[in-house]
């Protein structure tokens, strides 16, 4: 669940629809699980969660760098300041880098 949750979804409703389409043609037995879903969406989930994971710690790694200077850090990144809110909101980042 976490993973679907956490996908951006960029294929929007259509990707979703055909995720769900897929289960329903071969359903499993019990819970929906990442090993349940079509290879096809394991790889992209997959290759998703690895780029999210390191983005967060490039966030987490220009923010000690910046002595947590949120307008330095961003710069560092060189994404906008409020960009990096939302992507500390996106990765749960608190004050401190830990997850709030």
């Amino acid at each position: 669940m976490n993973c679907l949750l956490q996908y951006d979804w960029p294929g929007n409703v259509r990707e979703l629809r055909n995720l769900v389409e897929a289960l329903f043609v071969d359903p499993p037995s019990g819970a929906v699980s990442l090993q349940n879903l079509p290879d096809s969406f394991r790889r992209i989930f997959s290759q998703y969660m690895e780029h999210t994971a390191g983005e967060r710690e490039r966030i987490i790694a220009a923010l000690h760098a910046t002595n947590w200077n949120k307008l330095r850090a961003a710069e560092l990144l060189q994404i906008s300041r409020m960009t990096l809110y939302r992507k500390m909101a996106k990765f749960d980042i608190d004050g401190r880098g830990k997850a709030a």
